[in-house]
C-alpha cells in the first residue's frame, strides 16, 4: 500500500489556558489570602490574568455562569512571595510583621497601578478586612509587566506543573512594574525550582502539564 500525505490532517497543539512562569504582561483581577503551613502565616495571592491573544479561547470567567464569558488572556493564580508572611523574629534579631509586609506589597501593586490614594483611604480592623476592600482598589485592567517564577511538582495527573510566585528584586529589578525595563528579567536557573524528587524516579518518567491543566495549588 502506498503511502500519501494527501488529505491527512495533523493534530494543532493548543495554547495553554493556564500562566507559566516568564515574563508576561498581565492584569490582576482577584486577590486573596491562602493560608501558610506555620500557624497564622498567609501568602497573599494574586489572580493574573494576561493581556488578550487573538483567537485565543479562555477559562470561563464564571464556571457556574458561562454567560459571563471566558477570559480573554491566560490566567494563574499567583503568590506574591516564595514563602508565607508572618509575624516572628529572625536569627539575626530583626522582627518582621506579617500584616505590615502584605500591605506593603498591596501598596507596591497600587502604585504601579496609579491607585495609591484609594488604597490609603481604606482603614480596617484585620488584614483580612483590608484585603477585602482592597479588592476594589488594585482589581482592575491595568496592566502591568510581571516576572514570574515557579516551583515544580508533580500533579494527580503526573504532569509536571508549577507553582507559581513572584521573585525576590534583584539589582533594583522587580518582579512586577509598568515600567517594563524595572522588570527582572525571567531566567530559568533562577527562577524555577527544580521538584524534589526520590532516587528510584527520574524526570524521564513525568511529562509536561497538558494545554488544558488548571491544577495550580
Amino acid at each position: 500500500m502506498a503511502l500519501s500525505t494527501k488529505n491527512m490532517k495533523t493534530s494543532e497543539g493548543k495554547l495553554n489556558k493556564t500562566i507559566n512562569p516568564g515574563n508576561v504582561i498581565g492584569k490582576v483581577y482577584d486577590i486573596s489570602l491562602k493560608p501558610g503551613y506555620n500557624p497564622d502565616s498567609y501568602y497573599l495571592v494574586l489572580n493574573v490574568e494576561t493581556s488578550p491573544i487573538d483567537d485565543f479561547e479562555g477559562f470561563y470567567i464564571d464556571p457556574s455562569d458561562e454567560s459571563k464569558g471566558r477570559h480573554l488572556g491566560q490566567v494563574g493564580r499567583v503568590r506574591t512571595s516564595q514563602y508565607a508572611y508572618e509575624t516572628k523574629t529572625l536569627p539575626s534579631g530583626v522582627e518582621v510583621n506579617r500584616d505590615e509586609n502584605i500591605l506593603k506589597v498591596l501598596m507596591t501593586l497600587a502604585k504601579a497601578q496609579n491607585t495609591i490614594d484609594a488604597l490609603n483611604e481604606i482603614n480596617a480592623d484585620t488584614i483580612e478586612e483590608f484585603v477585602l476592600e482592597a479588592k476594589d482598589v488594585v482589581c482592575n485592567n491595568v496592566y502591568l509587566n510581571f516576572c514570574i517564577a515557579g516551583k515544580e511538582y508533580t500533579n494527580k495527573d503526573k504532569y509536571i506543573a508549577h507553582d507559581l510566585y513572584l521573585p525576590k528584586l534583584s539589582g533594583k529589578k522587580y518582579a512586577f512594574s509598568n515600567d517594563v525595563d524595572s522588570v527582572l528579567t525571567f531566567d530559568e536557573k533562577i527562577h524555577i525550582l527544580p521538584e524534589k524528587k526520590k532516587a528510584a524516579e527520574s524526570l524521564a518518567d513525568f511529562e509536561p502539564a497538558p494545554a488544558n491543566s488548571f491544577d495550580m495549588f
